[in-house]
């Protein structure tokens, strides 16, 4: 699994430098977000596996909210939850000081 994501952020990664190099534009990534039900437990490993992943390759310009939005076994606080697979309003803070954070950390700003 961990070959997969690397070769999947990798390519990931690739694209986003590309497109901000041809539209003179930085790219910030939210982390990706862990499911809500702990039966999908590969889907937990690899959520942890991508995010370490591209929090390596992208530095400050990676938000992660998933480590505060997640129980001990890796799935979703059902206070951040909204219908089992998307996130819910709960987290629009948590993305915001993110955001902010990410762009006081690299000195960007939103034109």
């Amino acid at each position: 699994m961990e070959a997969a994501v690397q070769a999947t952020c990798s390519v990931y990664i690739s694209g986003l430098e590309r497109v901000s190099k041809q539209h003179d534009m930085t790219f910030l990534v939210l982390s990706i977000c862990p499911p809500c039900n702990p039966q999908y437990s590969t889907r937990v490993q690899a959520t942890r596996l991508f995010n370490k992943a591209l929090k390596e390759a992208l530095g400050h310009r990676f938000i992660d909210i998933a480590t505060e939005i997640v129980t001990p076994i890796g799935v979703v606080k059902s206070e951040y939850a909204c219908d089992g697979t998307h996130l819910g309003g709960g987290a629009i803070p948590l993305i915001e000081a993110g955001l902010n954070s990410a762009l006081q950390k690299t000195g960007l700003s939103i034109a």
